[in-house]
This record gives structure tokens, C-alpha cells and sequence, in this order.
């Protein structure tokens, strides 16, 4: 029923959502053991991140990372 490319699509898929899970994780223990300005920080720095994979990638590719994460 599925092929190796679904599964590998959906095994992907179940990987961003953890990693996104645990990310979030990260950033509200964070928070709680260094405040707001440790999040700020963090916050920015993974957006600086983003936005210089945005800037390498074609934007077809860019628009899939980004929903991806949210």
C-alpha cells in the first residue's frame, strides 16, 4: 500500500514534529530557569537562523522549512 518514498515522507514528517515538540520544550524550561531575556535572545537567534536559510535556499524550499516548524 505505501511506498518506500511515503514512508520515508511520513517517518520525516513525525521527525520535524518531535524535534519541534522538543524545541518548544527547550524554550519554556528556558524560560522558567532564566527568564525573559534568555528566551529574547534564544528567540532571536533562531530567527537570524532562519532568515539566512531563507536567504541560501530557493524559495520554494524556504516556504516548506518554514511551515514546517510551525
Amino acid at each position: 500500500m505505501f511506498t518506500e518514498n511515503n514512508h520515508y515522507q511520513l517517518h520525516t514528517a513525525r521527525q520535524n514534529e518531535l524535534e519541534a515538540t522538543a524545541e518548544e520544550y527547550r524554550l519554556r524550561s528556558s524560560v522558567k530557569k532564566a527568564g525573559r531575556n534568555a528566551l529574547r535572545k534564544r528567540v532571536g537567534t533562531k530567527l537570524i537562523s532562519l532568515g539566512e536559510k531563507i536567504a541560501q535556499q530557493p524559495k520554494q524550499e524556504a516556504k516548506l522549512a518554514f511551515s514546517a516548524r510551525q
